[in-house]
């Protein structure tokens, strides 16, 4: 989980070295090709997500979308994730970000 959060944000923020970095991280940890294929095409609701990464993703698209993050969503998310994981999904967000801005 925590590689797809990585690429979706080195995907949006176009960030091109740590795209690079992330996939070969996610390919070592089994996420399938399939999946890395999907999120750099911008597809996180497809077919090839299970439904608890289906919610992290579009919690994930709305923190980099922000400011707020729509109710549905964040319920949504919350029914399958505790609270110290949509913690860490906004920290990790918002440190790629800043690594990205250097």
């Amino acid at each position: 989980m925590r590689e797809l959060v990585c690429l979706l944000n080195a995907m949006r923020l176009k960030c091109e070295y740590q795209w690079k970095q992330h996939c070969q991280i996610a390919k070592s940890t089994g996420v399938p090709e399939a999946q890395i294929s999907a999120i750099a095409a911008g597809d996180i609701t497809g077919d090839m997500w299970s439904t608890e990464e289906k919610a992290l993703l579009a919690f994930l698209d709305a923190v980099i979308g922000g400011p707020e993050v729509d109710d549905e969503i964040f319920s949504e998310a919350k029914s399958h994730f505790p609270d110290q994981v949509l913690v860490e999904v906004v920290t990790l967000q918002v440190r790629d970000t800043m690594n990205a801005a250097w």
